[in-house]
């Protein structure tokens, strides 16, 4: 299971759909081995990107991503983590960097 936590939001409050998009857009680009991609929803629209850094607070740790939310005339920028199995299983370690030492 992969777990999300958001670890930054400036701007207005995210919404559940916001939420949910974030959540669907890491993993689209997990998935895709992707760098950026869009996002559009009932009233909003965006952008995540991320670079595949590990980020670790105390014992949380997970791939960082950033958005950039527009919802009308307000705009958000959200920091957040992915913490999937291969994460909590190796510490942080992804079996490709583990491969390539």
């Amino acid at each position: 299971m992969i777990e999300v936590f958001c670890i930054r939001v400036t701007g207005c409050p995210l919404c559940e759909n916001v939420r949910q998009a974030l959540f669907q857009a890491a993993e689209k680009l997990l998935i895709k081995d992707s760098s950026r991609t869009t996002i559009k929803g009932d009233g909003f629209e965006g952008r995540v990107s991320t670079d595949r850094s590990t980020i670790r607070i105390a014992s949380l740790f997970g791939t960082r991503f950033d958005a950039v939310i527009e919802t009308g005339a307000r705009k958000s920028d959200v920091t957040y983590i992915i913490r999937s199995p291969y994460d909590r299983a190796l510490g942080g370690v992804r079996p490709t960097e583990l491969e390539n030492n």
